[in-house]
């Protein structure tokens, strides 16, 4: 336990917090999943003791000897270098480097919400919206692909305005996503009262 405790301090120090997101989000979309796997691999080789071309993407890590303490050095791991909470149990629900990469999160939508007399926002981005559809694209767009979709609840903004979140996964993965979503809005839950809330009296 002491050896993982010195071996996360060099991990920290030699890492700036959440130093892997401007590099996924900087590689063309084709890449980036290769990019995460190669990624997730390297992690779990640290901590398993072993190279990370040994592990497989589609190997349960319990069947590499992954237990709990490890699977929570890899959690903090992926936490400050993904800069993205985890659930303690993603490990294990997700055993295995391809499971963990194989979802896809977006916002629901591109803007917090806006006043009701408002049909749509003007511009995203810098970028007029001509029309309705224009604006609500990434609200459908994933449907279209055939892909299990699910949209959940995740807290909310700095505004104290709801977020909502699109969990995109693989062909006949329903189930996968309907967990993932399950952990996320366990994570970010949505108070049941709020400014977005129409309750008389509040």
């Amino acid at each position: 336990m002491a050896e993982l405790r010195e071996e996360q301090a060099g991990f920290s120090d030699a890492h700036t917090v959440a130093y892997m997101r401007p590099i996924l989000s900087a590689a063309p979309v084709e890449n980036r999943r290769a990019l995460l796997l190669s990624h997730l691999q390297q992690n779990f080789g640290q901590v398993l003791r072993m190279e990370p071309t040994q592990i497989d993407e589609n190997v349960a890590l319990g069947s590499l000897g992954l237990d709990s303490l490890m699977g929570l050095e890899i959690r903090n791991r992926l936490e400050a270098s993904l800069g993205r909470a985890i659930p303690t149990t993603a490990l294990f629900e997700y055993p295995s480097a391809e499971t963990l990469a194989d979802h896809l999160l977006t916002p629901s939508v591109a803007v917090p919400p806006f006043p009701v007399e408002q049909n749509y926002p003007d511009t995203i981005a810098g970028k007029p919206m001509k029309t309705y559809i224009d604006w609500i694209a990434p609200t459908f767009v994933l449907s279209l692909t055939g892909l299990p979709v699910a949209c959940v609840p995740a807290g909310l903004d700095s505004n104290g305005m709801p977020v909502g979140l699109q969990v995109a996964g693989k062909q006949f993965g329903e189930e996968a996503v309907l967990a993932l979503s399950a952990q996320l809005q366990r994570l970010r839950p949505l108070p049941l009262r709020g400014p977005w809330a129409m309750v008389k009296g509040q």
